[in-house]
């Protein structure tokens, strides 16, 4: 599962520097949410980095957009995941929803 969410998680930080250097703004930055576990988040911020608490790990580095792919660095490892909408989606197939501001 964990594997999945980086993946998926790489998706989105893709997509979220897309939307950083096509827009000049953080479209994508935001916080998603696992399906399952409300306490398990990615965390896209405007400046390119990312932050991703999924059960015990903690995992923080780079994203980047390109197209509909996110893709998150770290620790030598690169996830990709796909960009739906406000959703990254897992190579499973597991949707993680972004959360709207209050």
């Amino acid at each position: 599962m964990k594997k999945g969410l980086l993946v998926g998680l790489a998706v989105v930080l893709l997509v979220s520097l897309g939307g950083l250097i096509g827009c000049g703004g953080g479209g994508i930055a935001g916080i998603y949410v696992s399906p399952h576990n409300p306490n398990d988040y990615l965390e896209l911020l405007p400046d390119g980095t990312f932050y991703l608490q999924e059960g015990w790990s903690r995992e923080s580095g780079e994203w980047e957009v390109r197209g509909d792919e996110l893709t998150l660095s770290f620790s030598s490892e690169i996830f990709v995941v796909r960009i739906q909408g406000n959703n990254i989606i897992t190579p499973d197939g597991e949707v993680w929803a972004k959360q709207k501001r209050r």
